[in-house]
């Protein structure tokens, strides 16, 4: 999913202001031509009645009128003063109970539960809005447009549609949303497929395919964070409290004290050179920063130069965690942590600190999103940057994209060394990329150096005994486990997947399609992929092949298997680290939102009727995972008679870590462990994810002893930092030769361990022990390039500016030929379940270069859209609503956002069959990899949207 179609975020609440209208807001309404829209007092007059109380008396209308003079229909102002005066006063009523059971999950629903829980169950008044009409597209600073357009029965954008159950398709989704997202955080977890394919849930600004359907957070306001028993905490308690967070300050600016081998690694940095700090983990980079950063801002106030860093990391804790140390070493410096969540929750925005602070802790995300919305012109508003974990400077990592402004001034703009900010990495590894020769793993880090334009890498050589002192070096052992006996539940599933497979090919709708060869061949490799890596790979390559084929029937058919067996496979997997109930859970989940859809289709009936008998099937006897009893034995081993022992389990999915988790608890043994999961911030919490809060609680409380374990997936691989961590497992999941070395550094007590856990005759211990071999590879080429750097001054200094010069060509020919592959035709986006036409592309516009929604309101007859009963504003004035469903087949489609108070049906790609004008059909993962030229959206559609919504309000 893309990056914009929608960023998981946290609960925000959504601040309303007073509507009456100063003088130059009524001026701004006049210069962009919506004051014909209001009334006035400033109020659109759409749904000024609280949510299923709408008036249906067409004589309280007042004649309020367009520019081209067709009537509005709007309430009468008294009722408009009266609902907002008893808005939370309203009691339980039969509108109120009908909506309640109309709503997602209504079973969860208290029945006492009072409409004025949620303000945003009502209709909103409109509050506001300033829209800047310079390039003809909204500004993301102006006020907020209230334009709740809301229709009975939490129908929203599409039609009602009374013989059409969508509820049941949302029971698992109560007050989630089912879009793409942007995960503004930095995460850099991924879900059970990502995980498997080992595609980094990366931080890109205009495409995250992480977020898929249903990953968006939408929570109410006790769902937010948790208490020392698993409660919720007040958010207000969360907030980040650094001392230094001020605009004035007076405190002294003493020395950060060093060790010697610190005072090493800080030379070059401190003399004002670019340089990557490679330093193993525990030993103090972050102090060595900072060391640097002091001597930095103190050289730009003696030469009267505005010192500025901004110090920037992957996620949100890590920023948290890097600001406190900021603060603690700086106090006579102003430090701001900055996050994607901070941004909304707070409203704290980077360009309004710029000015403001010294020091700018920040998510890269953050600042690649304020360079490209052009709210920071260019990097030289910093005199310095920091990247913290700078080995991932490299491919579409938002470092990257970062250094590449710098090197377009650098390159292009032909600016000199002193205008450039000085550049700083931090890192335990720069990895060899898995090359096994020397010559090979130089070269990539070269390329790392050239990316950050760094001319030296510092380590410790001199004072190497010293620092050995303090390094942290755990104790290393693969375990084996024995295989299950007698597996009766994975040869169900699998017997299950081959009657869909033959299924498939026998259908009579497979002798329509030309294409079948090709579709053949692609399934005949299903059934060797089957509960393994490779099967995600296969997923991915047969859900374009059904794209292609011609054939509406035979895609009808194809579609609905392909999900099923999906499912199964991750079962598979599921079952295969943990407990038979848990991959039934999994299987259940999905299953049970199936079942209740009235389906017509054949297909459909017989793949409901296969899970209905394997449901009969019992499988309460057989043994336990062996995996997991090694796993037993080593936490209670290790950590059961020790109050100060911390341990953490690494596993590749956050449904593996909810597993462990509840196995951990309901096991007697372990139950004292109090045992957690960490997870990223991507998905909602029905899905597994975490809010900023639930991080924030988890390691605080596993640092103080109340969890003693965390099952954490690779969100915290880096950087984080638990003293008392003695224990880490990777739990059938192993990387690259960075994330070994990363991950075995968060075992940071003395006489620590470090385990990897897999079963016999795994591939997981070849792949370990080659990453144990990179390792050692790495530590021996280190000093062989240090020395050609250090002979060769001038030498390393021309091949630098060739590297990227080279890389910098390389990146512009890629931009020249996505612009060639671009298409001006028309696509049909068809709903790649049915082939059902949704809308064409010319009816998608692009929000912020981000989210992909349809300005079209014909597109509301083929879709049905049901609202979840508490928003979440996300960002840029941008809420999650709900969902979008096919009003044929009925399955997810996409989410409904609400930008500047319109609603709109926003579009997941990666649902869809995108159809040219051949009738050639394509399926796109990602919204980057469409060749499809969409606009951006403008004043003019807006006002468009509005006009219409008001003319069929009118007709209704």
């Amino acid at each position: 999913m893309e990056k914009g179609d929608f960023e998981p975020s946290e609960k925000e609440t959504v601040c309303r202001k007073d509507t009456n209208l100063d003088t130059n807001y009524k001026k701004s309404m006049e210069k962009s031509g919506l004051d014909s829209l209001l009334d006035d007092r400033g109020s659109l007059k759409i749904n000024n009645v609280p949510l299923y109380k709408l008036s249906t008396n067409k004589e309280e209308q007042l004649t309020n009128k367009f520019g081209d003079g067709t009537n509005i229909c709007s309430l009468e102002i008294s009722e408009h003063e009266r609902s907002r005066k008893h808005k939370t006063e309203i009691s339980e009523s039969e509108t109120w109970n009908k909506a309640r059971r109309m709503s997602p999950k209504s079973a969860d629903t208290s029945k006492d539960m009072a409409p004025q829980q949620s303000e945003l169950l009502y209709g909103s008044d409109f509050e506001g809005f300033a829209a800047s009409t310079e390039n003809n597209t909204i500004d993301a600073d102006t006020e907020l447009l209230d334009f709740d357009f809301l229709l009975q029965n939490n129908v929203s954008t599409g039609q009602k549609r009374d013989n059409v159950d969508v509820n049941a398709a949302l029971k698992t989704d109560n007050n989630r949303t089912c879009f793409d997202g942007l995960s503004s955080a930095g995460d850099s977890e991924r879900d059970l497929d990502a995980e498997i394919l080992g595609q980094k849930s990366a931080i890109e600004q205009s495409e995250w395919e992480e977020k898929a359907a249903g990953n968006t957070m939408v929570l109410t306001g006790e769902q937010n964070d948790l208490d020392v028993e698993g409660g919720q905490t007040n958010q207000e308690e969360m907030d980040l409290n650094i001392p230094t967070d001020v605009d004035y300050i007076d405190a002294d600016d003493e020395d950060i004290p060093l060790r010697e081998y610190q005072k090493e690694l800080a030379k070059e940095g401190s003399e004002g050179e670019n340089v990557i700090v490679l330093a193993p983990t525990n030993t103090g980079k972050t102090r060595v920063a900072c060391s640097i950063i002091q001597v930095h801002l103190r050289r730009q106030r003696r030469s009267e130069n505005i010192g500025k860093v901004v110090f920037l990391v992957e996620n949100e804790a890590l920023a948290l965690q890097q600001g406190k140390v900021c603060a603690e070493l700086l106090p006579a410096y102003r430090t701001k942590v900055i996050s994607g969540s901070m941004q909304r929750d707070k409203k704290q925005f980077l360009k309004d600190f710029i000015d403001k602070r010294d020091i700018l802790v920040v998510t890269a995300q953050v600042l690649l999103n304020a360079l490209t919305r052009r709210e920071i012109n260019s990097l030289t508003a910093f005199s310095m940057i920091v990247f913290d974990e700078c080995h991932h400077t490299g491919n579409l990592h938002s470092f990257n994209e970062i250094m590449s402004k710098y090197m377009d001034l650098k390159l292009r703009d032909n600016l000199d060394v002193i205008s450039l900010p000085q550049v700083i990495g931090l890192t335990a590894s720069l990895g060899v990329r898995g090359k096994t020769d020397a010559s090979a793993a130089i070269d990539h880090m070269k390329g790392i150096l050239a990316n950050l334009d760094a001319k030296y890498l510092c380590t410790v050589r001199q004072n190497f005994e010293e620092m050995k002192l303090y390094e942290n070096n755990p104790k290393e052992e693969i375990i084996t486990a024995k295989n299950r006996q007698d597996d009766q539940f994975r040869e169900a599933i699998l017997h299950v997947m081959d009657d869909i497979d033959e299924y498939m090919r026998n259908h009579h709708s497979m002798m329509e399609v030309k294409e079948k060869y090709h579709l053949s061949k692609i399934m005949c490799q299903m059934s060797s992929s089957r509960g393994t890596e490779q099967f995600l790979q296969w997923r991915s390559a047969f859900k374009d092949a059904i794209a292609r084929i011609r054939s509406d029937a035979a895609r009808r058919m194809l579609n609905p298997c392909r999900l099923h067996l999906e499912v199964y496979n991750k079962a598979l997997l599921i079952h295969a680290d943990a407990r038979i109930k848990d991959a039934e859970a999994i299987l259940e989940e999905f299953m049970g939102s199936e079942m209740e859809i009235d389906h017509k289709d054949e297909t459909d009936k017989l793949l409901i009727n296969l899970y209905k008998n394997l449901k009969r099937r019992n499988f309460n006897d057989e043994p336990e995972n062996p995996k997991l009893l090694e796993m037993q034995k080593l936490l209670v081993k290790d950590l059961g008679n020790n109050q100060d022992a911390r341990g953490i389990v690494f596993v590749k999915s956050r449904e593996l870590a909810r597993a462990l988790i509840n196995w951990m608890h309901e096991a007697e043994s372990m139950k004292t462990l109090n045992a957690r999961e960490f997870v990223g911030q991507v998905a909602s919490a029905a899905q597994g994810g975490m809010t900023k809060f639930g991080q924030k609680d988890v390691l605080e409380y596993f640092e103080n002893g109340l969890h003693k374990v965390i099952v954490a997936t690779s969100v915290a691989d880096e950087g984080l930092d638990i003293p008392k961590c003695n224990l880490v497992i990777r739990y059938e999941y192993v990387t690259n030769e960075i994330v070994r070395l990363q991950s075995r550094g968060r075992a940071r007590a003395r006489n620590s361990k470090y385990y990897v856990l897999t079963t016999e005759g795994s591939w997981i211990v070849e792949k370990e022990e080659k990453n144990a071999m990179l390792e050692r590879l790495m530590d021996a080429v280190v000093p062989a390039l240090q020395r050609y750097i250090h002979e060769n001054p001038n030498k390393w200094e021309k091949e630098l500016r060739d590297m990227q010069e080279h890389q910098k060509l390389l990146e512009d020919m890629k931009q020249e030929q996505r612009v060639a592959n671009r298409s001006d035709d028309d696509m049909e986006f068809r709903c790649l379940n049915c082939s059902q036409f949704i809308c064409m592309s010319s009816d998608i516009r692009t929000i912020l270069d981000s989210h992909h929604v349809v300005v079209n309101e014909e597109v509301n007859d083929r879709l049905v859209s049901v609202r979840g009963r508490n928003p979440v504003l996300l960002k840029d004035d941008i809420e999650s609503r709900g969902c979008i469903f096919c009003a044929e087949c009925q399955r997810k489609l996409g989410g409904i956002c609400e930008y500047r108070r319109v609603e709109f049906p926003l579009i997941v790609i990666k649902n869809f069959m995108v159809v040219d004008k051949n009738g050639d059909g394509d399926n796109f993962g990602q919204w980057k990899k469409a060749n499809i030229d969409i606009q951006q959206f403008s004043l003019d559609d807006f006002k468009q949207v509005v006009r219409m919504r008001r003319c069929m309000h009118v007709e209704e």
